[in-house]
């Protein structure tokens, strides 16, 4: 009787404890002071968004310049490999000097370009447009990256200098009576900084 009376007593003492430590911790965090930010609105209205757009906008329309070129040129191969007549020049001889000349009055015209050399152009262009979609793909992300990284470092700058303990991104909040949006002072420091 002793020992379930004082497994009991331990029970209970270990129960009360930990629910007055979560109670404590609630208490803790309603007392800290709470902001939020719209991290998907400030990064949209970054100057530092629009500019490094411009500059993939760029590095796309240059890109698709060279496919287009590579494109052309395997169309041309192919349009000229499919013309199956080839004209014999007619020859007249005339007097050049004191040498026979002989002389061509037809249109020459290329020989068709083997198969192989189209099928090697048509993978070198897949090759091509590979390489292209991931060299965007890393500058589209490692441009995203710095930018967040201000981002982040202007909220704390923020933060710290309002005594903000906890920022919220916006998209993570159900419910808030908050008034302790950052975004506008984010965007602006951020576009000053520029």
């Amino acid at each position: 009787m002793k020992r379930s009376s004082l497994l009991s007593l331990i029970f209970f003492l270990a129960y009360f404890f930990l629910f007055s430590l979560a109670g404590a911790r609630a208490v803790m965090l309603s007392s800290e002071r709470i902001a939020y930010v719209d991290i998907e609105k400030v990064f949209n209205e970054c100057e530092s968004t629009k500019q490094a757009r411009k500059k993939i906008e760029k590095e796309v329309e240059i890109k698709r310049k060279e496919i287009d070129r590579l494109e052309k040129e395997i169309r041309d191969l192919e349009t000229s490999g499919k013309k199956k007549e080839i004209f014999e020049p007619v020859p007249t001889t005339g007097l050049v000097g004191e040498e026979k000349v002989e002389v061509s009055t037809a249109p020459a015209v290329p020989k068709p370009v083997p198969e192989e050399v189209i099928e090697m152009k048509k993978r070198k262009l897949n090759e091509t447009v590979e390489k292209i979609k991931e060299e965007l793909t890393r500058l589209e992300k490692d441009t995203n990256y710095q930018i967040l990284g201000k981002i982040y470092d202007i909220v704390k700058e923020i933060a710290q200098a309002e005594g903000y303990s906890i920022v919220l991104d916006k998209r993570n909040i159900l419910y808030s009576e908050m008034e302790n949006d950052l975004t506008d002072k984010v965007i602006k420091r951020l576009n000053l900084g520029q």
